[in-house]
């Protein structure tokens, strides 16, 4: 079986000569004939083979069972070994995810911090319970190619394996291994469809499904592939990427032909999430539509605090965040410091001033009309302004609506605010009853680098 692997390693390329690879051991059957075998190609490909268990702290005696069974099995091999205590349950808990994903969030963070690539046991049992889970899940064709033989730095030389053959490996080389208690749970998702759904298919169609979920999965990735060409080819021409968010032209996308656009907008959220995990394919119709239909302020919600929303013509994919907000009182006449913004704000009382420009970074306000304290704010509920070239007073908030002011930038946007009237908002608008005149007392208010 050792040259089986060894082909399937040469024929997708996942090691090269020279290559430190981690193989991830947790002392089932898959890892450890994973580790076993890699060591038999060490010096085929020149490469050196270490071992990292995670412990997740979730099973008790099982769990130190793992632990030691992986560290004497290393002990044997000359294998070095790093073992990672972790508490998954607190991890799960704190960061409100399931125990599935808390797992794997923290054995992809330990993994992370490993130099070199790293060898995971995914088999080819494991390729067809995913396709077939994908299915279930109402995938999109993205989801149909299964696992991926390399994924940047991670690598799954047994992914055209099977369990049996894997076990039979085992006992062939007097290699013990640990059976999880956990893979018996059918509550899991994945154990069910393993251990309940695959055998009854197989029973009704008295053969092994398994060939055919792979055909399936080999006609898809090709004609998948020439779709993320055409994807590609678009992409810029559609999407714009800054500042942690992707901006989607609506009436670009529309021109395009469905298929094209939801692969396109799988991309987006790509760009932002920097992963599709748990991305399915209601995700990215939702966002089609919200694009189909373009009507601002219409949002829909992905995992991971992934959002969608619409504004002014373009569907905007972002990431959930906390703006800081920022309320501190202006000394007049004075300096005032505005933490995390790198600046200073210098004021003074005189009775001249010159014109500048709404960007400037020195402007002028009519210090007679202020009766109570001003402060450099971000934006308040209530807050409203007179604008210099316009007639009344508007919220705020319909303000920047009427100037197609995104929400991301009305966030950040500092105000000099008197209460919730606005005398100016930085680099952008004045409030007209703060314009100085000849007559009146001057602040001047500098706007300065740290």
């Amino acid at each position: 079986m050792i040259d089986k692997i060894e082909k399937y390693i040469i024929d997708n390329n996942l090691i090269d000569n020279g290559d430190t690879i981690w193989v991830a051991l947790s002392g089932g059957a898959d890892s450890t004939c994973l580790l076993h075998s890699l060591l038999g190609l060490k010096e085929k490909f020149d490469m050196t083979v270490n071992a990292i268990h995670i412990n997740h702290m979730i099973r008790d005696d099982e769990a130190i069972r793992d632990r030691e069974y992986c560290r004497k099995l290393c002990e044997e091999l000359n294998v070095a070994l790093e073992i990672r205590n972790i508490d998954v349950i607190r991890f799960k808990d704190e960061h409100k995810v399931t125990l599935e994903q808390a797992g794997r969030i923290i054995r992809y963070g330990q993994f992370e911090q490993l130099n070199g690539k790293v060898a995971l046991g995914h088999n080819k049992n494991d390729h067809v319970e995913t396709i077939l889970m994908n299915i279930l899940r109402g995938s999109s064709s993205e989801g149909l190619k299964g696992i991926k033989s390399k994924t940047g730095k991670y690598i799954r030389p047994l992914l055209e394996t099977s369990r049996a053959e894997i076990e039979e490996y085992c006992l062939d080389n007097g290699l013990d291994f640990i059976t999880d208690s956990s893979n018996l749970n059918n509550e899991y998702f994945r154990n069910a469809i393993r251990n309940q759904v695959i055998p009854l298919l197989n029973d009704i169609t008295h053969k092994d499904i398994s060939d055919n979920l792979l055909r399936l999965s080999r006609i898809i990735s090709e004609e998948n592939a020439f779709i993320e060409t055409i994807a590609d080819m678009k992409f810029n021409d559609v999407v714009t990427v800054n500042q942690k968010k992707a901006e989607i032209d609506n009436l670009k996308i529309n021109d395009i032909d469905k298929v094209i656009a939801k692969r396109i907008i799988r991309k987006a959220v790509l760009q932002v999430k920097e992963n599709l995990t748990d991305i399915e394919h209601m995700h990215t119709l939702d966002i089609y539509n919200l694009c189909r239909n373009n009507l601002t302020g219409k949002k829909v919600n992905l995992p991971d605090n992934i959002s969608a929303i619409v504004q002014f013509g373009k569907t905007i994919i972002y990431k959930e965040e906390m703006y800081d907000e920022i309320d501190v009182i202006l000394n007049i006449p004075g300096e005032t410091e505005i933490a995390g913004r790198k600046m200073i704000i210098r004021t003074t009382l005189q009775d001249h001033f010159e014109k500048q420009s709404v960007k400037s970074n020195v402007q002028y306000f009519n210090f007679d009309n202020i009766e109570n304290e001003v402060h450099i704010r971000t934006k308040n509920d209530g807050d409203v302004i007179r604008p210099y070239k316009g007639n009344g007073t508007k919220k705020l908030k319909k303000y920047y609506i009427d100037r197609k002011i995104d929400r991301f930038k009305r966030n950040d946007l500092l105000l000099l605010a008197e209460g919730n009237n606005i005398l100016y908002i930085f680099g952008l608008e004045y409030g007209k009853e703060y314009i100085p005149n000849q007559d009146c007392k001057v602040l001047k208010v500098e706007f300065l680098e740290r």
